[in-house]
């Protein structure tokens, strides 16, 4: 078992990754501090997975030195469009004071009374002392009163940060602890092909042969850099990494943010926020208890920086040129977050269609009262309808396919959106102080304009959740919520992106509330410095105290910890099975091939120690492999089977993993590697408990 120390070197490798190669193209591009910590990671996958999409095009394999080479030239690029846009603007800014000045001395001469303008100007009457030059006292109290939201953001995010640490490592159990679900192979055995091979294009990407198969690799290129930088061979360890630091990292610098946007930088909505992070069921535990949805989990992270880049963008008072690049950041940051999942663009496009419908809105109402503006509400209008009408247009393009977007539902409408209101989706418990604040900041948000897109985005997404929990499978509900195979663990994770903000809007209510029933004298003690910092820590703890530390997510941790388990009963790798898969590389040459049932874990062998396993999924490769197939259904009759043999030569396998334990999900049986005994072609080569090795003697 590892020690916990091992994972801080990975960690911190991951978040570098994380925060580097986006942050720099932020900066370079003159983001503002906050949008530049929020949007980093999603520009970061952005360029890591592009890479990995693009090198083998270019002839290359992906790695540290493409990714940092592309990291260089983005960052060339922007700075040389700044300092073109800037020396532009210097020309302009020249010829308009030459011409002005050309201007006044066309017009000297003409002047009536014919004056010779002075050159210096006319001595005017003093009202007054001089003001004295702005003191040092001054100066240090005004760059703190700047420099104090940012700071408090970074403190508040420190403290989201470790409660979110903490809870990752109660969930996990152990530092190299691996998921013993259903994608949990898909994932891992991803990551030991992109070290082993240097293919990290999502274009054509399932681990055997190249077929065009098409999948999101944002995750997993991610853990394969991490992996190389930090030199830790373990790669449920450096997935362990990722996972905290998208977590503890990535999530909630974002979620902050993005309510300080929303709340005008109010102090009870970031606390709010920054602890109720770490507190959310349905998101990130969720979406880590069932899969592992490692894809949709970093997705999902991402989305609030993108968020908060659109509505920065959208703000009154922007210049033209700081809105452009704002937008087009907020463009970057979608190529990151679809090549972590494509699904999670759906999300982005239904806040981008409520908040130009929210805005439409009220540019209407305005437009009438003042009766002025008819037209730029009119164009408002035209603009949602043909935004919302080309994201329904390119809808069918990110549905996945209808034969695996087939969940049953598990309740009715009304539980549904019981569900929805209080933030628990089936198979958690309700946090009380994240459910009662969501819905009265849902209820304060609608009567904001500025936050009404986010109610909106909220009760959309929150509709789509009860389709999938509470009604059948039709082509109705396909074409709604088939983008993440309506799947509702993780329609309920999206949720969690628009109620952690609202929970800081009702925060901020509330303290509201509070601030109206005190009593003067009371209220005026809450501006003392010190008084307002003890009352800070003491809100901090006891929020902590009744939501992170309730019983309700103690529950929450005990029950989804289970996955991540390795027992006598484990439905993928039992410890008999661990421990035959940990001694192969001792055991076998570099080019022997193991043939395993993926359904009984066999196949984790590949991504856990790096041996060659046939197949290294779950959905196997029948259609392009009929070999594959033969050995899967009749192996165990090598000796009276004609076409075990061949097929056993074509894949070039030489050793078989026997595992009695239970299947993933319950799931099918291989049943020609179900029932091998130690004769008729096989050899004994390590049994531990019900786990064997064997050794293919029969075709030799």
């Amino acid at each position: 078992m590892a020690m916990w120390s091992a994972l801080l070197h990975p960690l911190l490798i991951a978040a570098a990754l994380l925060y580097a190669p986006g942050g720099l193209i932020a900066i370079a591009a003159r983001l503002p501090v906050r949008v530049v910590v929020a949007l980093a990671p999603a520009l970061s996958v952005a360029v890591i997975a592009g890479t990995g999409l693009l090198a083998p095009g270019l002839g290359l394999a992906w790695g540290v030195s493409v990714v940092a080479g592309a990291t260089a030239i983005i960052v060339l690029a922007a700075i040389a469009v700044r300092a073109a846009h800037r020396l532009t603007g210097i020309l302009i800014s020249r010829r308009a004071r030459a011409a002005a000045q050309d201007a006044r001395d066309d017009g000297a001469p003409n002047d009536p009374d014919g004056a010779v303008p002075s050159e210096e100007p006319a001595p005017q009457e003093s009202a007054g002392p001089s003001p004295a030059p702005a003191s040092i006292g001054g100066r240090v109290s005004r760059c703190w009163a700047a420099a104090r939201g940012p700071a408090e953001d970074l403190g508040l995010w420190i403290v989201s940060a470790a409660l979110m640490l903490a809870i990752c490592a109660q969930f996990i159990n152990a530092p190299n602890a691996f998921s013993q679900t259903y994608d949990a192979v898909y994932h891992l055995n991803a990551v030991r092909w992109i070290l082993d091979t240097g293919n990290a294009s999502s274009l054509s990407f399932d681990m055997v042969i190249s077929r065009g198969a098409v999948y999101p690799l944002g995750w997993h290129t991610l853990v394969a850099l991490t992996m190389r930088l930090s030199g830790v061979t373990s790669i449920p360890l450096a997935s362990n990494a990722v996972m905290c630091a998208v977590a503890g990292l990535t999530w909630t610098s974002g979620v902050i943010t993005l309510t300080s946007a929303l709340t005008v930088g109010r102090r009870a909505g970031r606390i709010a926020t920054a602890v109720l992070a770490s507190a959310a069921p349905a998101f990130p535990l969720l979406g880590l208890f069932w899969g592992i949805l490692y894809p949709v989990f970093l997705a999902t992270a991402m989305l609030p920086g993108v968020f908060l880049t659109a509505a920065t963008a959208g703000a009154r008072g922007m210049t033209l040129p700081r809105r452009a690049v704002l937008w087009l950041m907020a463009g970057a940051g979608c190529v990151g977050l679809a090549l972590a999942h494509p699904s999670i663009i759906v999300i982005a496009l239904i806040a981008a269609v409520s908040a130009a419908a929210t805005r439409s809105v009220s540019l209407a109402v305005c437009a009438v009262r003042a009766r002025h503006h008819m037209r730029r509400a009119a164009l408002a209008y035209v603009l949602t309808a043909l935004l919302a009408g080309a994201s329904w247009f390119a809808a069918p393009a990110l549905r996945a396919s209808k034969s695996v977007s087939q969940w049953p539902p598990y309740t009715s409408v009304a539980g549904g959106i019981g569900e929805a209101v209080t933030s628990a989706p089936e198979l958690t418990a309700i946090v009380w102080p994240l459910a009662l604040l969501t819905v009265i900041g849902f209820l304060s948000a609608w009567h904001r304009q500025g936050t009404r897109w986010v109610a909106l985005t909220h009760t959309v997404i929150c509709g789509l959740y009860v389709v999938d929990v509470s009604q059948k499978v039709s082509p109705l509900r396909y074409s709604l919520t088939g983008f993440w195979y309506s799947d509702a663990y993780r329609s309920g994770g999206f949720m969690m992106v628009t109620a952690l903000p609202l929970a800081g809007i009702g925060a901020c209510a509330l303290a509201d509330a509070a601030g109206r029933a005190l009593p003067r004298p009371a209220r005026a003690a809450t501006t003392v410095p010190w008084l307002r910092a003890a009352l800070t820590i003491v809100v901090i703890a006891a929020l902590a105290w009744q939501s992170t530390g309730s019983a309700a997510m103690s529950y929450n941790l005990k029950k989804f910890g289970l996955t991540f388990l390795v027992t006598d009963d484990s439905q993928s790798l039992t410890a008999d099975e661990l421990a035959v898969v940990n001694r192969l590389p001792d055991l076998l040459g570099p080019d022997d091939v193991v043939l395993a049932d993926p359904w009984r874990g066999g196949s984790l062998a590949y991504g856990l120690t790096g041996v060659t396993t046939l197949p290294r999924h779950l959905s196997s490769y029948g259609s392009t492999s009929p070999a594959l197939t033969v050995l899967e259904n009749s192996l165990d009759e090598v000796g009276d089977n004609p076409e075990v043999c061949p097929a056993i030569e074509e894949l070039g396998v030489d050793y078989v993993l026997d595992f009695k334990g239970r299947t993933i999900l319950d799931g099918p049986q291989a049943p020609g590697l179900s029932d091998i005994q130690p004769r008729d072609g096989f050899r004994t080569v390590l049994r531990i408990g019900d786990a064997t090795l064997y050794r293919i003697t029969a075709c030799a």
